[in-house]
């Protein structure tokens, strides 16, 4: 069992991004002391990665210092808000642009922030992802309105810290 699961897992990572964004988690983590690697599942492969930039996103940990908020800012243009949302989740300001006879309203960009934090009333036992231990929820920044809201069964973001003082959240090297 442990064999075939090990098979399937070395399978998923092989036929995903894992490698290019580890190496570069690995230099966010000798260059800042904090790396972030998103894992969410992919549509292309079964896993995908993402290293995020010291720069996108915020942390904060329990009482244990396991950090389990994270606010990661994305900036995401209409036609990529279009893949992962759906038009549906367009404001219309976004709907206007996409309208645009010239087609250079879908490059323009927007910021939508990703929060994702332990929920006070999860319920495991429930399939449903609105009482899963981990909130997530997706913000149209420009709009201030909520495009997506669902959750996890564990936070989605693996962030290291190559040490850390007590009393400090983000980390620091030598």
């Amino acid at each position: 069992w442990f064999g075939a699961v090990s098979s399937i897992i070395r399978e998923a990572l092989y036929l995903s991004n894992f490698v290019v964004e580890i190496h570069e988690a690995f230099m966010d983590l000798g260059a800042f002391c904090t790396a972030n690697v998103y894992i969410g599942e992919g549509r292309q492969s079964p896993l995908t990665f993402r290293c995020i930039h010291i720069n996108d996103y915020c942390i904060d940990e329990n009482f244990e210092g396991v950090v389990d908020v994270v606010f990661r800012r994305i900036p995401l243009t209409i036609r990529q808000i279009v893949q992962e949302f759906g038009i549906e989740s367009l404001s219309d300001e976004m709907k206007r642009c996409l309208q645009q006879q010239d087609g250079e309203g879908l490059d323009k960009e927007y910021d939508v922030l990703h929060a994702v934090m332990p929920r006070e009333d999860s319920d495991p036992r429930m399939k449903d992802s609105s009482k899963m231990p981990f909130r997530s929820v997706y913000i149209d920044l420009s709009g201030k309105r909520i495009m997506r809201e669902s959750g996890f069964m564990e936070n989605p973001y693996l962030v290291c810290r190559f040490n850390k003082s007590p009393g400090e959240i983000y980390g620091r090297g030598p």
